[in-house]
């Protein structure tokens, strides 16, 4: 497990488990994996290739421009992609358009 050395990231994990249970983890991995789900089909909605691999939270789509990738921190290699985790909002992969 990565950060094991200083217990932080164990500690957060432990927390997470104990706060929201594994009911509550299954339902907050639903949720992203349904928001990754309607970004892939918006994207494309939109005339931008995307795709992700079955139930994952990672979207894939070409390169995006300089501007965009700074404006909205995007990661870039090859590809672009953005990656849904709890706290991502409907509002903020709509936002992307603008």
């Amino acid at each position: 497990m990565s950060g094991s050395r200083n217990a932080y990231t164990p500690i957060i994990l432990w927390y997470a488990i104990r706060r929201l249970g594994v009911e509550g983890i299954k339902q907050m991995f639903v949720e992203c994996e349904q928001l990754a789900a309607y970004a892939a089909r918006e994207l494309n909605a939109r005339g931008v290739s995307a795709w992700r691999n079955p139930n994952a939270l990672t979207v894939v789509f070409p390169a995006v421009d300089e501007c965009i990738k700074a404006k909205w921190q995007i990661a870039t290699q090859d590809v672009s992609h953005l990656v849904v985790a709890p706290g991502t909002t409907k509002s903020q992969i709509d936002a992307l358009r603008q």
